[in-house]
């Protein structure tokens, strides 16, 4: 009989391992956008693709235990406690089939001018906090000529022009309100984690 508690285990360790890689990353700017001068990828983003690859093979061992034990209906009932394994998993499909998965970074910079004085004079010297970079995930939408009428609608003329003559467009990959690439991966494993501990409760993964 097919056990996959060992694999899954495997997997699982891996791809923590990748995160842990990717937060590498976090909170820093890279010269190029962080895109590699030799090769001209993206090494953030080969850690993504990396990251879907390992924990969707998670979810496929899983299945197929529970498959053959005919225990699909009680699996899918776990797995759908836990809606942001099907963002993910949309996001390993996107990846496989159109290649198409981006990634996003915003830089948000605050200065402060604090008031100095002098004995002298008056002066204002300004003081910088540091940067806070987010890093988001975007997926691709689908073009239809409602979206293109509800963009021209919103006053969006530019996004409505270029997806008019097929360019794509993209937005941040969001879950429950939260669009930060790593704490969304962080939460994703979190969610794993709990859904093999509970597959391994029931019987379904051994």
């Amino acid at each position: 009989m097919y056990r996959s508690k060992a694999q899954i285990e495997k997997k699982l360790s891996q791809a923590k391992y990748i995160l842990k890689e990717m937060q590498k990353f976090r909170d820093k700017i890279f010269v190029n956008n962080g895109v590699d001068p030799e090769t001209g990828v993206h090494p953030l983003q080969v850690k993504i693709s990396s990251f879907l690859a390992l924990t969707r093979s998670v979810l496929q061992y899983a299945y197929k235990e529970a498959k053959e034990k005919k225990q699909i209906t009680e699996y899918e009932k776990i797995v759908n406690k836990h809606p942001i394994i099907k963002i993910f998993k949309g996001l390993r499909d996107i990846d496989i089939h159109e290649n198409i998965i981006g990634i996003y970074t915003t830089i948000y910079l605050k200065s402060k001018i604090p008031k100095m004085e002098t004995h002298k004079n008056e002066k204002t010297e300004s003081k910088t906090e540091k940067a806070k970079i987010i890093y988001q995930i975007t997926r691709p939408l689908t073009i239809t000529n409602e979206l293109i009428a509800e963009l021209r609608k919103k006053g969006q003329t530019e996004l409505a022009d270029a997806a008019q003559k097929g360019k794509p467009l993209y937005v941040p990959v969001e879950f429950e309100g939260e669009t930060d690439l790593f704490v969304l991966c962080e939460k994703y494993i979190s969610n794993l984690e709990e859904l093999v501990s509970e597959l391994i409760k029931k019987g379904i993964v051994t």
